[in-house]
């Protein structure tokens, strides 16, 4: 009664009641990079930001380095859709399109030249099926597999001749496949 008459609550004494824990929005950013690509020769750094609910866009920068002296610049945009509404987790299907320029050094086409590099571009198109595990600490692990189409604006000739498949896969036109273990950081 004494501590009514003073003004104290009798539940302050106590300890006060916990507050609810504060709602951490999902992130809706990703940063990532495809750790297979690194054994190729490949320098890949992936940008996706969830739009909307499901909907996300994809762009990524590419240095690829392939026979002595050889290097490819390419770029790709993309689409994709999330089976989660809320972050970028679960399955997903995406489809982008890429650019690339390239040059590698003549000696390897086995042909006369008069230049010392040949120079080409190509463009292409790529359809992705995989899965990406989120956990609480941001970390993502990305398993995915697709095809992409490329064509080589340039024909220098290689058909026929044994280079590796990284120098033909800058070179050359037609099916290539794509497969994706990538590590990320979602924020």
């Amino acid at each position: 009664m004494l501590l009514a008459c003073l003004g104290v609550d009798r539940y302050a004494l106590a300890g006060a009641e916990p507050d609810e824990p504060a709602h951490l929005e999902p992130p809706v950013n990703l940063v990532q990079t495809n750790a297979i690509e690194f054994g190729v020769g490949r320098w890949r750094l992936s940008y996706e930001r969830l739009l909307a609910p499901h909907h996300a866009f994809v762009a990524s920068p590419v240095l690829q380095f392939g026979p002595p002296h050889s290097t490819a610049w390419i770029g790709e945009v993309g689409y994709r859709f999330y089976s989660s509404p809320v972050m970028l987790e679960g399955a997903y299907a995406g489809v982008s399109i890429l650019g690339s320029t390239y040059s590698y050094p003549a000696a390897l086409c086995c042909i006369p030249i008069d230049a010392k590099y040949h120079r080409g571009w190509a463009l292409g198109a790529a359809l992705d099926l995989g899965w990406k595990i989120a956990w609480r600490s941001g970390v993502v692990l990305d398993l995915g597999a697709g095809v992409m189409y490329q064509r080589s604006m340039k024909d220098y000739g290689v058909e026929g001749y044994d280079f590796g498949t990284i120098y033909e896969a800058y070179v050359s036109s037609g099916l290539l496949p794509r497969v994706s273990i990538a590590v990320g950081y979602a924020f």
